[in-house]
């Protein structure tokens, strides 16, 4: 009679000591997508013509990021902007140097309303860079900033796509 409740308080005991694993969830990080290609101008430079006055729709994709344990989801913040500008695309990419929101030969030109999403959501974030219709003729390095929970670099970083806005 012992044995049998022995195995009984054993089974509960290691039935009540089973390891439950902790809830994951996907998340996602953001990266910008290629500018329309009917404003594509030189392909190898990467360089979409506009005009001041049009707008420019930005979007950017959700990727796999890592697994979480976390129990709720972080904020993220995408700003972006075009610095400019430049007489060419060769004195852009000579002075691309970046510090506290300026590049050795201009400045942040315009910019987006900041785009608030967090890391759970897998949906394209998408808004349009409204030119002013006073943004003078030159080159322009698209940048952007995402920050993850307030965490990323202060400084905006070039997306390498070069807008040449013309008269």
């Amino acid at each position: 009679m012992a044995l049998p409740l022995l195995i009984l308080s054993l089974a509960f005991l290691v039935g009540a000591c089973q390891l439950v694993e902790a809830p994951t969830h996907i998340t996602y990080t953001y990266s910008i997508t290629s500018l329309p290609k009917d404003h594509i101008t030189n392909s190898d430079s990467r360089s979409y013509t506009y005009r001041a006055g049009e707008q420019i729709p930005l979007t950017w994709e959700p990727g796999r990021g890592k697994d979480t344990q976390n129990t709720k989801p972080q904020p993220i913040r995408i700003d972006a902007g075009l610095v400019g500008p430049f007489p060419t695309i060769s004195a852009l990419k000579n002075d691309e140097s970046f510090d506290n929101n300026n590049v050795i030969g201009g400045r942040i030109a315009v910019t987006i309303q900041p785009i608030q999403t967090d890391n759970w959501t897998n949906k394209p974030a998408m808004t349009n860079l409204q030119l002013p219709t006073s943004l003078a003729p030159g080159y322009y390095m698209l940048v952007q900033r995402i920050l993850v929970n307030n965490h990323g670099t202060p400084y905006p970083v070039p997306t390498g796509q070069i807008i040449d806005i013309v008269k």
